[in-house]
């Protein structure tokens, strides 16, 4: 996951893929609830 952060640019990178990843989860969970998971 380092040269994810490496190549998208130090710190910016980290926020960034944290808000990718609570994206992610926060749609599987909202598309569960939804398809009645």
């Amino acid at each position: 996951m380092e040269w994810v952060v490496r190549g998208v640019g130090g710190s910016r990178g980290l926020w960034w893929v944290r808000w990718w990843w609570v994206r992610s989860v926060v749609g599987e969970v909202v598309v569960g609830q939804i398809g009645g998971g």
